[in-house]
């Protein structure tokens, strides 16, 4: 089931490059997925195109079902039904964001009011599906390799 609906969601991602290409767009004006690697896990965050911090993912066992998430968001925040607004208390309110089966795999940050978390939301929609992705995932030992 997971191999089957990652196919589709690549197919769509590839069939979306194709009617949008990431060459029309400079870098600096859109989103980006950010994959980081903390004690043998992997996690990403979505930040907007002027670096603020808009979703954080759960963590993943691999590299690869990370990257899958990734993809699985870009295709599930279309969906606004995938969002669930949260009010903790009068002054704490954020958005998770979930799968077709209801599994949480995002969350945003704190908002101060009800109005700003529904522009997080915006923003989120607008900027994952051509978002792209930076991985800094790599081990020290990676990273001086890939800088000499």
């Amino acid at each position: 089931m997971i191999k089957t609906a990652s196919i589709k969601i690549k197919l769509i991602l590839y069939l979306s490059t194709l009617l949008f290409p990431h060459d029309y767009i400079k870098p600096n004006t859109m989103g980006k997925f950010v994959i980081r690697q903390t004690n043998g896990s992997y996690q990403f965050t979505l930040h907007a195109k002027n670096g603020h911090l808009l979703l954080t993912s759960k963590q993943y066992d691999s590299k690869q079902i990370c990257e899958e998430s990734i993809f699985a968001t870009k295709i599930n925040v279309q969906d606004k039904r995938c969002f669930t607004r949260i009010t903790e208390s009068a002054r704490e309110f954020y958005f998770i964001l979930m799968d077709e089966q209801g599994d949480i795999f995002c969350a945003s940050g704190k908002y101060s009011d009800c109005n700003s978390r529904d522009v997080g939301i915006a923003s989120v929609r607008n900027n994952a599906f051509i978002a792209r992705i930076e991985d800094r995932s790599f081990s020290v030992a990676e990273e001086k390799n890939r800088s000499a």
